[in-house]
């Protein structure tokens, strides 16, 4: 190979690698641009929502516990506190509470709650109902600030049994669940009495007992 072409070959492979190191370099930095955004998006967001259910089973004609609360995270006062939480799937219906609620005013470092109950309709077994975040709006710092629009954290789908199955899987026997701890208690005694036994039948004061011929 001559002194021309060795020339065209590296320099074609420092190309090569500038271009690499260029694309990966922008790709990085990128990155970093992305997670700073982000990260000051949600320092940024002052209060946050959180929206849970109380009830380990949602079944028709019982009751169904929501609770929100809202805490401010921020340094400063937010004001004129409004939440909403009225887009609930019609097979629900308001029993006790509202499902809206306003503060005057919320101090940095402090949280507030809200609870009210729903009542599931009548609906076919299996259910699956799609829920919605709650939005909350305030005014940070001011009395006379702009509005700011935040959502809740989400309880995603609510799987609704009926009452006749819900009573039905709680009213069952459990075969498989007591067996399973059947076999666990068996295990637990059996093995200690069996190492105790051999240890009865083949040493003496601590010492092998010899086999006889």
């Amino acid at each position: 190979m001559g002194q021309g072409e060795s020339y065209r070959v590296s320099r074609r492979a420092f190309l090569t690698f500038n271009t690499f190191y260029t694309h990966t370099k922008m790709r990085a930095i990128v990155y970093v641009a992305f997670v700073l955004i982000f990260a000051a998006l949600v320092s940024a967001q002052s209060l946050i929502v959180r929206k849970d259910l109380q009830n380990v089973e949602v079944t028709t004609g019982r009751d169904l516990v929501v609770t929100i609360e809202l805490f401010n995270t921020g340094k400063v006062p937010v004001y004129d506190v409004n939440l909403n939480d009225e887009r609930w799937d019609d097979k629900f219906e308001n029993k006790v509470g509202l499902t809206s609620a306003s503060w005057e005013r919320i101090n940095p470092d402090t949280n507030v709650s809200h609870t009210y109950v729903l009542k599931p309709k009548a609906v076919e077994a299996n259910t699956v109902v799609y829920t919605y975040p709650a939005l909350v709006s305030f005014r940070e710092g001011s009395a006379k600030g702009d509005r700011t629009i935040v959502y809740s954290t989400s309880v995603g789908p609510i799987h609704v049994w009926s009452r006749t199955v819900g009573d039905s899987k709680r009213s069952q026997p459990h075969f498989q669940e007591w067996a399973l701890f059947s076999l666990f208690a068996a295990t637990a005694l059996v093995l200690p009495l069996a190492a105790w036994n051999y240890l009865r039948t083949h040493y003496t004061n601590g010492i092998a007992t010899k086999k006889k011929n």
